[in-house]
């Protein structure tokens, strides 16, 4: 199976944002009347629980699929890292750079975990179909040889 280029989201749940809503708007609305059924209480209990517990930790994991980080070519060293900022509530997802970028120096960014040891990262790169000949995986293939020559 070949790996798609996707980002992990973590975002605010939207029963969160429902709730607080149902807290504040809702149940202090003037046009409600004191023996007006409230068919929103049941869901509203319910939720309450997961507020209670988590706070404004409770979130929402996925993923999301963007064209300019589709494009982007993996690195162990990258360049850019892509993620989506808290303040982005329409799922707009961000590259930012991690250090000068030359001109005409292709943008990257690191499909997997860059800090795992060097085999770990080509056996997670293997989902995409590739081995990675960056910088950094040639030069730590260099040290493993030169390494192992010297036992």
């Amino acid at each position: 199976m070949v790996e798609l280029n996707n980002l992990d989201l973590v975002v605010p749940s939207p029963a969160l944002a429902w709730y607080r809503w149902y807290q504040e708007q809702y149940l202090t609305d003037p046009r409600r009347s004191e023996g007006q059924q409230d068919p929103a209480g049941a869901a509203a209990r319910e939720v309450a629980v997961f507020v209670e517990a988590y706070g404004d930790a409770l979130s929402v994991s996925g993923t999301g699929f963007y064209r300019l980080q589709s494009c982007c070519n993996h690195s162990c060293r990258p360049n850019t890292h892509a993620f989506k900022r808290d303040q982005d509530t329409t799922g707009a997802a961000v590259l930012v750079a991690l250090r000068d970028i030359s001109l005409g120096e292709e943008i990257t960014i690191s499909y997997i975990d860059e800090d795992a040891p060097l085999q770990e990262r080509q056996d997670a790169l293997a989902e995409y179909e590739f081995l990675c000949t960056c910088e950094e995986c040639v030069a730590e293939g260099v040290a493993l040889v030169d390494q192992s020559s010297t036992l």
